[in-house]
Protein backbone atom coordinates (compact mmCIF):
# COMPACT_ATOMS: atom_id res chain seq x y z
CA UNK A 1 0.00 0.00 0.00
CA UNK A 2 1.34 3.40 -0.95
CA UNK A 3 1.29 6.08 1.70
CA UNK A 4 0.49 9.67 0.85
CA UNK A 5 3.25 12.13 1.70
CA UNK A 6 3.25 15.90 2.03
CA UNK A 7 5.73 17.54 -0.37
CA UNK A 8 7.56 20.69 0.69
CA UNK A 9 10.16 22.49 -1.41
CA UNK A 10 12.82 25.00 -0.46
CA UNK A 11 14.11 27.40 -3.10
CA UNK A 12 16.49 30.32 -3.31
CA UNK A 13 15.44 33.61 -4.91
CA UNK A 14 17.78 35.72 -7.05
CA UNK A 15 18.69 37.87 -4.02
CA UNK A 16 19.75 34.79 -2.01
CA UNK A 17 16.63 34.66 0.16
CA UNK A 18 15.46 31.13 1.00
CA UNK A 19 11.75 30.36 0.87
CA UNK A 20 9.68 27.23 1.34
CA UNK A 21 6.34 26.15 -0.01
CA UNK A 22 4.16 23.20 0.90
CA UNK A 23 2.84 21.74 -2.36
CA UNK A 24 0.37 19.14 -1.20
CA UNK A 25 0.22 15.36 -1.10
CA UNK A 26 1.34 12.59 -3.44
CA UNK A 27 2.17 8.92 -3.30
CA UNK A 28 5.12 9.32 -5.71
CA UNK A 29 7.69 11.47 -3.92
CA UNK A 30 10.59 10.46 -6.16
CA UNK A 31 8.66 11.21 -9.35
CA UNK A 32 7.50 14.59 -8.07
CA UNK A 33 11.03 15.50 -6.95
CA UNK A 34 12.48 14.60 -10.35
CA UNK A 35 9.89 16.72 -12.17
CA UNK A 36 10.46 19.65 -9.81
CA UNK A 37 14.25 19.62 -10.30
CA UNK A 38 13.72 19.51 -14.09
CA UNK A 39 11.24 22.40 -13.89
CA UNK A 40 13.51 24.56 -11.74
CA UNK A 41 16.54 24.02 -14.03
CA UNK A 42 15.08 26.69 -16.33
CA UNK A 43 13.80 29.01 -13.60
CA UNK A 44 15.26 32.10 -11.95
CA UNK A 45 14.68 30.42 -8.59
CA UNK A 46 17.14 27.71 -7.53
CA UNK A 47 15.55 24.60 -6.04
CA UNK A 48 17.46 23.76 -2.87
CA UNK A 49 15.53 20.80 -1.45
CA UNK A 50 12.46 18.64 -1.79
CA UNK A 51 11.17 16.96 1.37
CA UNK A 52 8.44 14.36 1.63
CA UNK A 53 6.87 13.79 5.05
CA UNK A 54 4.15 11.43 6.12
CA UNK A 55 1.27 13.05 7.95
CA UNK A 56 2.59 11.57 11.20
CA UNK A 57 6.20 12.76 10.73
CA UNK A 58 4.99 16.23 9.76
CA UNK A 59 2.74 16.45 12.82
CA UNK A 60 5.61 15.35 15.08
CA UNK A 61 7.98 17.96 13.59
CA UNK A 62 5.39 20.72 13.94
CA UNK A 63 4.81 19.83 17.60
CA UNK A 64 8.51 19.41 18.42
CA UNK A 65 9.69 22.61 16.73
CA UNK A 66 6.66 24.84 17.42
CA UNK A 67 7.71 28.42 16.67
CA UNK A 68 11.01 27.33 15.11
CA UNK A 69 9.99 25.13 12.20
CA UNK A 70 9.55 26.86 8.82
CA UNK A 71 5.94 25.70 8.50
CA UNK A 72 4.85 28.18 11.19
CA UNK A 73 4.24 31.09 8.82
Amino acid sequence: MLEAVVVTIWFELADGTLRHKRLGTTSDCEGVATKLFEKYEQNSKRLVAVKCDTAESLRLKEETFKGLYPYDD
